[in-house]
């Protein structure tokens, strides 16, 4: 018997009160909330008589047998969400895939299929994004890992500890790409083009990659009432400076998809009456262009380097490279749109994902489904079920193809 939409909502539903409140979902990685949402899916499966594991790290992969050493056709996404978050961001693919492999376990296909259900996508809690698909792809960096720490003191080794795992068996975590056919992942567009097109599904081509620095500007703190304007060494005024230099380079950019954000800033010693001789400062430039992204940070870079009256500490947090989608698995994507009569469009991806470090080791293709009003990573996140409902259909349809 098929799962009807009504009987996937109803999951949906069920995923999305776990770690939800007035406040928003807050289901961070490697706390409790999130820990019940995978074991509220392990029931799911279950149900179904569906197998699964844990890796090393805590991912679950469920997977439906195929003929013997034919490579995996997968799918997945996560289950963690920002602090005060929306339901559906990282939910969606992970439904969609339930819905692939409760269906799909019931037809004779040649390979295998996984769903890949990743642990700590969000950079909320330990600073850095994607943390499990850079494992099992090896492109972690383990020491920056190990230097970085949460708002709680703790860092991804300790988190790993105090849920039984044990962070020096995660070389274990990584996959054999060779053993890998496809990955797909569904999700939503955090952003609002599906949205003004009125179209259900996109199919991506190329997700953005950031690079981020942290900016530190000193002058001298002195009394705000004491001392003349020609005398002050105002590390607020550099900041602001920068802040608008940032937003004019990125609309310069823009033409070129590249997009520029100082996300944070922090001022000392942040009183009324004292002029401040500190700012620490995040700057986020993201785009698909490298050209573009290479001129955007020289000319920040330049920029910064040069002001004047203060001293200037620049630190490179990190430095990713677009990443170009398989053009052939998306053309199976649009094929089961048009099986279905589900209108769809080509689109690029702002936000950086899971199939982002996938792509790298494994052919890989992303759908997305619209974000009413290009709201994400907010409480007011919200997808009309119809359309998650169309991307599962979609999703189910492409790895029966991908796994005949």
């Amino acid at each position: 018997m098929s799962t009807t939409k009504a009987a996937l909502q109803l999951l949906f539903d069920k995923l999305a009160s776990i770690g939800h409140s007035s406040h928003g979902m807050n289901r961070i990685a490697f706390t409790p909330p999130e820990n019940q949402a995978f074991e509220f899916i392990s029931q799911i499966l279950d149900q179904h008589g569906i197998a699964y594991r844990s890796d090393g790290f805590g991912n679950l992969i469920a997977r439906i047998h195929g003929e013997k050493n034919r490579p995996v056709v997968a799918t997945g996404s996560h289950l963690d969400s920002v602090p005060d978050g929306g339901c559906y961001d990282g939910a969606v693919g992970v439904i969609a895939g339930l819905y692939a492999l409760i269906e799909l376990q019931k037809e004779a296909l040649n390979h295998p299929l996984e769903l890949i259900i990743f642990r700590a996508e969000e950079s909320s809690r330990f600073g850095h994004s994607c943390m499990a698909s850079k494992l099992m792809t090896g492109q972690a960096d383990l020491d920056k890992w190990r230097e970085t720490r949460g708002s709680d003191g703790k860092n991804i080794f300790d988190a790993l500890r105090d849920n039984g795992l044990d962070p020096d068996q995660l070389d274990q975590v990584r996959i054999n790409p060779a053993n890998y056919k496809s990955f797909i992942e569904c999700h939503i567009e955090q952003g609002r083009v599906l949205l003004d097109n009125h179209l259900s599904l996109g199919v991506v081509s190329a997700i953005a990659a950031p690079t981020r620095f942290l900016i530190e500007i000193n002058g001298i703190a002195d009394h705000s009432g004491a001392t003349p304007m020609g005398l002050r060494h105002d590390a607020l005024v550099a900041a602001s400076q920068v802040v608008t230099r940032v937003n004019t380079i990125a609309q310069r950019e823009a033409l070129h998809g590249t997009v520029g954000t100082v996300g944070r800033m922090e001022v000392s010693p942040n009183a009324m009456n004292v002029i401040p001789g500190k700012v620490v400062m995040s700057i986020d430039i993201r785009g698909i262009d490298t050209g573009s992204i290479q001129r955007t940070n020289h000319d920040l870079l330049t920029f910064v380097s040069e002001l004047e009256g203060v001293t200037v500490f620049i630190t490179r947090l990190s430095e990713e490279k677009p990443v170009h989608l398989n053009n052939d698995i998306a053309e199976l994507l649009n094929q089961s749109c048009l099986e279905e009569s589900i209108p769809a469009m080509p689109m690029q991806s702002g936000a950086g994902h899971d199939a982002m470090y996938m792509a790298r080791e494994i052919p890989t293709a992303m759908l997305f489904v619209p974000s009413v009003n290009g709201i994400s990573h907010n409480p007011e996140e919200f997808t009309p079920f119809d359309d998650i409902w169309n991307a599962a259909r979609v999703l189910k349809r492409t790895m029966r193809k991908l796994a005949a």
